[in-house]
C-alpha cells in the first residue's frame, strides 16, 4: 500500500485575466506644507500587471451586522510577487479604485502576493 502524499496544486497563470493598475502616494515638495483637506492627493503609476480578482463572499458575522454596509466590496487580488508592491498603494481594476486593506502576503517561496482590496468610497477622490 503506497503512503498518501500531499499535492500541493500548481499556480495557473492562465488565471490572472485581469489587468491592474498600482499607484503611490507622491510624496510633498520640498518645503511644502501638508496639510490635510487641502487640494487633491497626488498619486504616480507604480505599475501594470495582470492579475486574478475575486470577490470576497460576506460572512455570516458580517451579514448579520447592522454595521456592515453594502459600500464597501472587498476582492482578492493574486498576482506574480514582485517587491515594489506596500500596503499604503492603491490600485485601479475595471475604472474602480480600491485602497489595500491587508497583505501583501506572500504566497510559496517569492511566486505570487495575494492582497485584499476594498472600493474606495466616492468622496476619496480615487487615485
Amino acid at each position: 500500500m503506497r503512503a498518501a502524499r500531499t499535492v500541493v496544486t500548481a499556480f495557473d497563470p492562465g488565471n490572472m485575466r485581469s489587468v491592474v493598475t498600482f499607484f503611490r502616494r507622491r510624496a510633498p515638495a520640498p518645503g511644502a506644507t501638508n496639510k490635510p483637506g487641502k487640494g487633491k492627493e497626488q498619486w504616480d503609476e507604480v505599475c501594470t500587471v495582470r492579475a486574478e480578482v475575486q470577490d470576497v463572499l460576506p460572512s455570516r458575522a458580517q451579514r448579520d451586522s447592522d454595521v456592515a454596509t453594502a459600500s464597501a466590496r472587498p476582492a482578492r487580488l493574486r498576482m506574480l510577487y514582485r517587491t515594489d508592491i506596500t500596503a499604503d498603494m492603491r490600485v485601479v481594476h475595471d475604472r474602480r479604485t480600491y485602497e489595500i486593506v491587508t497583505g501583501p502576503a506572500q504566497l510559496g517561496f517569492r511566486q505570487r502576493l495575494e492582497l485584499v482590496i476594498e472600493e474606495t468610497s466616492a468622496h476619496e477622490g480615487g487615485k
